[in-house]
């Protein structure tokens, strides 16, 4: 006993405790904090849960409801190199879209894919509000969000450009970005775009003479019988 005459107060020494490894002195204690739930991974560091290696897995994480393709291993559920247990299943956090990047993290775009971690439209294709919209195609999202094609016009490959309701503008026509009647216009016509000579007319995307007349060839072939002209009267062409 050690009696300090100043504080008139005797007290008894405190025992020098030496442990021996794995255990590690924890005032009078020899613990061993790789297991111990008052002690985990160091001396004062208490663990309501499991403690293994050292570290604290709390009751609600560990086994309690492991499901079975999941079982308990280190006081954890185990999904044998199936991706990460999330509360309740094994999830592959890299493309699942309910636990993208991390346990129950949601993509919440319509039509969003996880890829490597990250929530994501298709390829083609943005999140314009709540929704991946292709906006190669959608007037009301050409070529970026929000952007609107005017009255008249369609998008297509994601630019606004006149929208023919009858006529197609996959023609030759189509480098102008205008709507031609193929079937009548004598400049644009027929499915070749074809501009039919000054006396000309186009019927139905045919380059074609005036009712009463016809083509006349400077010669004639073998076989040819005269065609009626109406500029020489109804007499025979050359």
């Amino acid at each position: 006993m050690r009696c300090d005459p100043a504080m008139m107060t005797c007290v008894e020494p405190v025992p020098v405790v030496s442990c021996e490894a794995p255990k590690s002195t924890c005032g009078s204690d020899c613990v061993d904090t790789s297991r111990s739930s008052a002690h985990c991974g160091g001396c004062g560091k208490s663990c309501a849960g499991t403690c293994s290696g050292g570290t604290c897995t709390p009751v609600m994480l560990g086994c309690v409801f492991c499901p079975p393709d999941a079982p308990c291993n280190n006081g954890g559920c185990d999904c044998a190199g199936r991706g990460t247990f999330c509360s309740a299943f094994c999830a592959d956090t890299t493309q699942s879209i309910v636990s993208c990047g991390g346990c129950l993290k949601i993509c919440t775009g319509g039509g969003q894919v996880c890829r490597a971690g990250v929530c994501t439209c298709p390829p083609g294709q943005l999140l314009c509000g709540m929704s991946c919209t292709p906006t190669v195609a959608d007037p009301k999202n050409c070529g970026a969000c929000g952007k609107t094609c005017a009255t008249g016009e369609k998008c297509e490959s994601g630019v606004c450009v006149a929208a023919c309701a009858i006529y197609n503008l996959a023609n030759a026509c189509s480098a102008d970005g205008k709507c031609w009647d193929l079937m009548t216009d004598k400049k644009h016509c027929g499915a070749t775009c074809k501009s039919c000579s000054t006396d000309m007319s186009c019927d139905a995307g045919t380059c074609a003479c005036p009712p009463g007349t016809t083509t006349c060839s400077s010669r004639l072939g073998r076989g040819q019988e005269p065609v009626a002209d109406r500029r020489r009267g109804g007499e025979a062409g050359p």
